[in-house]
């Protein structure tokens, strides 16, 4: 019996995984923002499978998933590491006339999965660090609105990734505050922070940045008549 080969890692494998665990995604609970994008995707394209996944080192954990118990599987029986490797939307509407994939395990047994289509994730610093995906036991064809509006799902689950990320911070900030020091903090016309707490939070992340010896950046914008 073949056994279907690992898709090979992607050249960038090292700053990839290492972008994965800064994150500091893999192994938290389930979460709203991403199951109800999950839902959504296996509901639109009327699929037995839907996955947000984030892809580690030897296997592909799932952020959410709707149709199957399991939270992970091994990296190397994933049709999302070939996704990885192409960095773009990735098609198979046929998994078992697909050499890349038609000896993997997931087309048999209870999985039946016979159809896959995949939209790779981003970091925020850019590299692809896991896939939303639709998984089907029937082999079917996507036209051009469907493909749109994968991606279209993919990047709502892509800006949570990165909100997650970027707002890690001001979670440690609105901890710190009691209520009344949060209302001081917060601007009254804007409705975001004010300079005292951009000022805590920078501070966090250079130290955030410092210890994971990785660059910052922080940018200015000066608005003429901003209160106009």
């Amino acid at each position: 019996q073949n056994i279907m080969p690992a898709a090979p890692l992607p050249p960038d494998e090292d700053r990839r995984l290492a972008s994965v665990h800064r994150l500091q995604i893999l192994d938290t609970p389930a979460e709203e923002r991403f199951d109800r994008l999950a839902r959504l995707a296996k509901h639109v394209f009327r699929t037995a499978h839907s996955r947000i996944t984030l892809m580690d080192q030897d296997r592909q954990w799932f952020k959410s998933v709707c149709g199957q118990e399991a939270r992970e599987i091994p990296r190397d029986i994933s049709i999302c590491g070939y996704t990885l490797l192409e960095g773009s939307t990735l098609i198979i509407p046929d998994c078992s006339a697909d050499p890349r994939v038609m000896d993997n395990p997931s087309l048999r047994g209870l999985a039946g999965i016979n159809f896959y289509a995949g939209v790779p994730l981003h970091s925020n610093d850019g590299y692809t660090v896991g896939t939303l995906c639709v998984l089907d036991g029937r082999a079917r064809q996507l036209n051009d609105e469907d493909v749109a509006a994968l991606e279209d799902l993919a990047a709502c689950a892509e800006s949570e990734i990165q909100l997650l990320h970027i707002s890690r911070s001001e979670i440690e900030i609105r901890g710190e505050m009691d209520q009344l020091r949060r209302k001081a903090s917060v601007d009254a016309l804007t409705k975001t922070w004010n300079r005292g707490a951009i000022l805590e939070i920078l501070a966090k992340e250079q130290e955030r940045a410092r210890q994971a010896n990785e660059p910052l950046a922080v940018a200015l914008l000066d608005i003429d008549h901003f209160k106009s």
